[in-house]
C-alpha cells in the first residue's frame, strides 16, 4: 500500500500528508487499514488537516468494515489493528471526545457507508 510507504518511509520519502492522501483514496475500496491509518494519522496530529472527529470516524468505519469482511486484503494482520484497536487509537481518541463529538463520528461513519453501498458491512 503506497500510504504505507511514504509513512513509514519504505523507498521514498517518509511525507505524512502524501501517506494521507493514498490512505484516502484506498478508503473508497473499504479498506479497514487504510481507514485505521487514515484515523490513526488524524488522532496523532500528524497532517495539517488533523480532526479528532474524523478521525475517530475513520477509526470506527476501520472496525466495522473490518468485522463485515473478517479479514482484510491488504495486510493480514489488521484485525489485530482495525478491529481490536491494538495499537489503541481508538480508544484513546475516543476518551478524549465530548459526547457530541463521539455521536458526530458516529453519524459521518453511518453516512460514508450509506454513500459507499458496495463496502460490505
Amino acid at each position: 500500500m503506497l500510504g504505507l510507504m511514504y509513512e513509514q518511509a519504505e523507498g521514498v520519502p517518509k511525507d505524512l500528508e502524501r501517506a494521507a492522501s493514498y490512505y484516502r483514496l484506498a478508503t473508497d475500496t473499504g479498506e479497514p487499514v487504510a481507514m485505521y491509518q487514515l484515523g490513526a494519522l488524524h488522532a496523532k496530529r500528524q497532517i495539517r488537516t488533523a480532526d479528532p472527529v474524523e478521525g475517530y470516524m475513520w477509526l470506527r468505519l476501520a472496525e466495522i468494515t473490518g468485522r463485515a469482511r473478517g479479514a482484510c486484503a491488504i495486510v493480514h494482520e489488521c484485525t489485530e489493528w482495525a478491529i481490536k484497536d491494538r495499537p489503541g487509537h481508538r480508544r484513546e481518541l475516543g476518551s478524549q471526545l465530548t459526547p457530541a463529538q463521539t455521536s458526530e463520528a458516529e453519524r459521518q461513519a453511518t453516512a460514508w457507508l450509506e454513500a459507499h453501498p458496495s463496502v460490505r458491512r
